[in-house]
């Protein structure tokens, strides 16, 4: 799985869909095509206000924790004319029109923003166009239409926001960053050229030092892959100590237990990343229990897993049911064979 940075949940994008053409900053933000607003009413984007055009999934951990931080930038921008508005689309983990409506019912008030139910123009228009394909991701847009910024939600976005509120946003130095993740992307990715990529993660530091954490976390996966195994351990124990970001955990303790090239290697640390991230929600978000459990089962601690596996199956309701429930039922077999 192609790892971008910060990004636990990922939404595939396809080849450019005929009549999208692709965008960056600097140009004019496409039309939002709506097949239904969920929730607030609706918007479009047209000078005057500046925009804020995150898209996300209900079933995406990353996205859910992303909700509350939203919703207080939403009441602390609206009086400057500030728009938040969440959109998301169809696709084939659950995130139908229907579950949408259940999952912005039972949120009820802690979503504080417009919620737009998108059939894929929109997506297309800014996702594909823009080749990204990782949610939480988001777009800034200026009170002349123009898109002033855009990155994975967790990425400093109220600082972003508020200098185009204020009219002091940088776009070539944006521009400069969104390259650098872009050339992380490949390093990482495809390319698995792990010393690029640390080097890649530096000059982000030195241009933006607040990613912090982020570009730590990054840096651990860098150094697991590569085979610098107690530097990463020492590492990941440090960002374990210092970080309460929930995304951030979950997704490091996911891509140790899951990504070939680290599966095994990192079971102790992953389950202390997955039990701080539990730990931080309160045992309350189905995604991250969900992989608290995938950390005990690694750990051989079976019915600890199938447990915490029933826990995140009660949690995801019948909107998610079918995300966790065939893992559960992995584990109940494991246990049964343990016996």
């Amino acid at each position: 799985m192609k790892s971008r940075i910060m990004t636990a949940a990922l939404a595939l994008v396809g080849p450019m869909a005929a009549g999208v053409s692709a965008f960056d900053l600097g140009d004019k933000a496409p039309e939002l095509t709506v097949s239904k607003w969920v929730k607030g009413e609706p918007a479009q984007v047209k000078p005057g206000n500046v925009y804020v055009v995150e898209f996300w999934a209900t079933w995406c951990a990353p996205c859910r924790a992303e909700i509350p931080h939203i919703t207080e930038m939403q009441k602390k921008f609206a009086d400057k004319g500030v728009v938040f508005i969440g959109v998301t689309k169809k696709d084939d983990r659950g995130n139908t029109l229907d579950a949408v409506e259940q999952f912005v019912k039972e949120w009820g008030d802690k979503i504080g923003y417009r919620i737009a139910f998108d059939e894929g123009k929109t997506f297309d228009a800014y996702m594909t166009a823009a080749g990204i394909n990782g949610i939480p991701y988001a777009f800034i847009i200026d009170k002349t239409g123009t898109v002033a910024w855009r990155g994975y939600a967790e990425y400093g976005i109220e600082a972003r926001l508020s200098e185009v509120v204020a009219g002091t946003n940088d776009v070539e130095k944006e521009r400069r960053i969104a390259k650098l993740l872009t050339d992380f992307d490949a390093a990482y990715g495809e390319e698995k050229d792990y010393a690029r990529a640390l080097s890649v993660l530096d000059e982000l530091a030195a241009i933006r030092p607040a990613l912090g954490d982020t570009l730590q976390g990054e840096k651990f996966l860098c150094l697991a892959c590569s085979g610098r195994t107690e530097e990463a351990t020492a590492l990941g124990r440090k960002v374990i100590a210092s970080t309460e970001n929930v995304s951030l955990l979950n997704k490091l303790a996911w891509d140790s237990l899951t990504d070939e090239r680290l599966k095994g290697k990192f079971t102790e640390l992953a389950l202390a990343m997955a039990e701080k991230a539990n730990n931080l929600t309160e045992s309350k978000d189905w995604a991250i229990v969900d992989t608290y459990a995938r950390a005990f089962f690694e750990s051989g601690k079976i019915k600890e897993a199938v447990e915490w596996q029933k826990k995140a199956v009660e949690l995801a309701g019948d909107a998610n049911r079918n995300q966790v429930e065939p893992t559960l039922r992995e584990y109940e077999e494991a246990l049964k064979k343990s016996h």
